[in-house]
């Protein structure tokens, strides 16, 4: 187990709700999170605070990001905020798509005040439309405002979706059309089949990052690593959407990458923490 302490960039607070929606999604279609996580409906899914911050601990994961998916998230976020200040950054799905655009606005400029957000996310195979879709527009000016940091789903989705909404050239588009978005490109980033053009954008643009969460990092490729381990060993996020991966197969799979010295502290914890403003 690697000794660095680690900054998990995407934990999805384990439930019941979210296994319940798993189990929906795969009666659906093969190719749900059911299928393509094994092991996921044996985990522990109604965690306290308390006991996830001692999984996280156990690992060798010192913070980490927290999402709101569903209802009761933000009353167990808070509870969680509240009593590990300093350890959680904040994050919701936005959806303008079937949601009344302004009351979305309003709703994330509430959960600023509230508990403090600092990332919304899009993901184009849930919404289906790409992060260009003039619905999704007014949050990149409000994000820029209150420096939020936008996650954008790039590559090619497991479950069933469209995966041409998340082909990463849109997100060249969207850091061309705001320069001053921080945009955080997540799922498919190490994936051979949209890896280099997300990478690419990353290099490109001054603050546009990569995060490796759902994607064992035993499987990066050869040409990932170089890029980690090179042009992009600032940019880069580790993660692993827990419960989906455990924290500890995650960081074992990381021990056994051929990276830099300087850069596995970089890609655990240190461009995350600066992302944040966490130090």
């Amino acid at each position: 187990m690697t000794k660095i302490k680690a900054f998990d960039g995407l934990i999805t607070i384990p439930s019941a709700q979210a296994l319940g929606f798993a189990a929906e999604e795969a009666k659906k279609d093969k190719g749900g999170l059911m299928d393509l996580f094994s092991g996921v409906d044996k985990r522990e899914m109604e965690m306290t605070p308390e006991k996830l911050v001692n999984e996280m601990e156990k690992a060798g994961v010192e913070g980490g990001l927290l999402t709101i998916q569903f209802d009761g998230d933000k009353e167990w976020i808070m509870e969680a905020v509240k009593k590990y200040p300093g350890k959680f950054v904040v994050a919701s799905p936005v959806n303008p798509i079937t949601n009344d655009i302004m009351a979305e606005v309003r709703r994330i400029k509430g959960l600023i005040k509230e508990i403090g957000l600092q990332v919304i996310r899009f993901g184009g195979w849930r919404l289906g439309v790409s992060c260009l879709d003039n619905r999704l527009t007014p949050f990149y000016p409000l994000a820029i405002e209150h420096d939020l940091k936008v996650h954008v789903n790039v590559g090619y989705p497991g479950p069933a979706g469209l995966a041409r909404t998340q082909d990463p050239l849109f997100v060249d588009e969207l850091c061309y059309l705001f320069p001053e978005l921080k945009v955080i490109q997540t799922h498919g980033t190490a994936d051979p089949a949209s890896m280099e053009i997300a990478i690419h954008n990353v290099i490109k643009y001054p603050h546009c990052y990569a995060m490796t969460n759902a994607y064992r990092p035993k499987y990066f490729s050869p040409q990932f690593i170089q890029h980690l381990n090179t042009r992009a060993q600032d940019k880069i996020l580790w993660a692993t959407e827990y419960p989906l991966l455990t924290f500890e197969r995650s960081l074992e799979d990381v021990d056994q990458l051929p990276l830099r010295d300087h850069v596995r502290p970089k890609y655990l914890r240190e461009n995350a923490l600066r992302l944040f403003k966490l130090k």
